[in-house]
């Protein structure tokens, strides 16, 4: 595999697989799985990396492993190969990192088809063509557990990404993903959970995430690199805490219930002003009835300050763990920036150079190194440059976020402060509604307005809760809360998951899978 590619799929991958390593025995593991594949996303050859982390500097490392044709990649190292047992001699503690193949089939399969104009075509039909590409990626989840009489599929979450130049692609699309323009490329990313949907007994939600679909308009069709990186270890069961699970959901089961008897006393009020406009003679007769509304709405008024403030309490809460996103985000920024440096160090060791990579430091310490090395060579260092450039730019944006959060939770609390204050005004206007028949004339055509301005605000509260609270309380109550069992589950299957080709037993170790189509252009 050459350079370039591994230094851009590694940076592909390092935005996903962040998770630091313990060890919990004398070395721990990290394998990397290589697969070139064809342009229908079919295996063509398979490569399998091992970094044995050598944290104790022991002499003698004892591992398992299914590979043959075996190799040290780093090191003069030799080694001993009793089956699966592969036994490692190190002088001086290093780390190991060896390399060899395996039949063993991915956990994660791929189908790419291709249209043009809506056409399904093959790949080379479509070369060189101009029109409306579409490239969509199924993907298959071939790893299952039996766990308690019922099939689950582990948990891997693929990401894939490409690059297309601006000058020959125009309106790109992508689901499930994001497209990013450094001004010469379109920037593709986009993320899919195959197996997903079924774990939660065929969720239609959840299906959009067997698939990735790519469009663009193109002058002339080339099929650019595509790579995928498939991971089952993006969460851990100390990513949730379920126990708090719970109270989120009897926070939105209030709140939408809240918004209910919001919705009713709007509606009643909405009701007896229309009914006083018309029937204004049955004035006098209704002034007990209009009493009793005015109660009502005072309840309503009551609820909606209550729910707004379960609201305010939960921005509250979120913005209380921006900090840790953004902490969690720069996280992965040295992660990227240490994988990018140790590609290239890696790669500069034929020069006798080596670099040191900061957030500050970055552009210029890997703009002046093209200065100094050949073209060639040049090429992967600013395909690795691009690429932190670009997840800077996520980066920026994250804190930009972090930053809303906090105003929405500013203006959160000035809306609980007015919905006080109206609950105060209507209390008010209840106190004084004895006093309503001495004003019956000045209070027509106020009652005109009202009723005007009432028709909106039921409409706009239904609005909310239908497309807003009902889907939320619908996802957590029906999904999430009643297959809380299921979550965990898959989650332990997530952490379960170590390695394609094997580990020695009480070795922290994890797996990431790297599939790459190579880029296709007319001859």
């Amino acid at each position: 595999m050459k350079k370039t590619k591994l230094i851009t799929s590694l940076t592909v991958a390092s935005a996903l697989v962040m998770g630091s390593v313990v060890p919990a025995f004398a070395y721990s593991k990290e394998e990397t799985v290589y697969t070139k594949l064809k342009t229908n996303g079919t295996e063509k050859t398979t490569v399998v990396s091992q970094h044995l982390i050598n944290d104790q500097k022991e002499t003698i490392l004892e591992d398992q492993t299914t590979l043959t044709n075996v190799k040290n990649m780093n090191g003069k190292e030799t080694f001993k190969q009793n089956g699966e047992t592969i036994t490692w001699q190190t002088s001086d503690g290093q780390d190991i990192y060896y390399q060899g193949k395996t039949k063993a089939s991915l956990p994660i399969s791929m189908k790419v088809t291709y249209k043009l104009d809506g056409q399904k075509m093959k790949l080379k039909e479509m070369l060189g063509k101009k029109g409306k590409v579409e490239i969509k990626i199924d993907y298959t989840n071939n790893e299952t557990k039996t766990v308690d009489g019922k099939e689950l599929y582990v948990p891997f979450v693929v990401t894939t990404g490409t690059m297309l130049p601006t000058n020959n692609a125009s309106n790109v699309e992508v689901t499930n993903g994001k497209v990013i323009s450094n001004g010469s490329s379109n920037i593709i990313m986009a993320i899919a959970a195959p197996g997903l949907s079924k774990n939660y007994n065929n969720n239609k939600d959840l299906e959009k995430f067997n698939s990735v679909t790519i469009k663009y308009d193109t002058t002339k069709f080339k099929l650019n690199s595509l790579m995928s990186v498939a991971t089952p270890s993006l969460l851990s069961d100390t990513d949730i805490n379920f126990d708090d699970m719970n109270e989120i959901y009897d926070n939105v089961d209030t709140l939408n219930s809240s918004f209910n008897r919001i919705i009713s006393g709007g509606q009643a009020l909405q009701l007896g002003l229309k009914q006083y406009a018309s029937k204004y003679n049955e004035f006098d007769q209704g002034i007990g009835s209009l009493k009793t509304g005015v109660t009502a709405t005072l309840t309503g008024s009551q609820s909606l300050s209550a729910g707004i403030e379960k609201i305010t309490s939960g921005l509250t809460q979120l913005d209380s763990q921006s900090a840790t996103l953004v902490a969690g985000a720069k996280q992965v920024f040295n992660t990227l920036l240490n994988t990018a440096q140790t590609q290239i160090n890696n790669q500069l060791a034929a020069y006798n150079i080596s670099i040191a990579l900061t957030t500050d430091n970055y552009q210029e310490v890997l703009k002046g190194l093209m200065a100094q090395l050949p073209a060639q060579a040049s090429s992967s260092i600013q395909s690795a440059l691009d690429q932190l450039n670009a997840y800077n730019q996520f980066y920026q944006g994250l804190q930009s976020y972090t930053a809303g959060v906090a105003a929405l939770k500013e203006g959160s609390q000035s809306a609980l402060d007015g919905s006080k204050q109206l609950t105060e005004g209507i209390d008010a206007v209840e106190s004084g509604s004895e006093s309503l028949a001495n004003a019956s004339s000045q209070l027509k055509d106020a009652n005109k307005q009202l009723a005007s301005g009432s028709d909106a605000l039921v409409e706009g509260l239904t609005l909310f809760k239908s497309k807003g609270l009902d889907k939320i309380s619908d996802v957590l109550n029906n999904t999430v809360k009643k297959d809380v069992k299921t979550t965990k589950k898959i989650m332990d299957l997530a952490n379960d998951y170590k390695t394609l080709t094997g580990s020695k037993e009480g070795v922290e170790a994890s797996t990431k899978f790297i599939m790459i189509i190579d880029s296709k252009s007319k001859k």
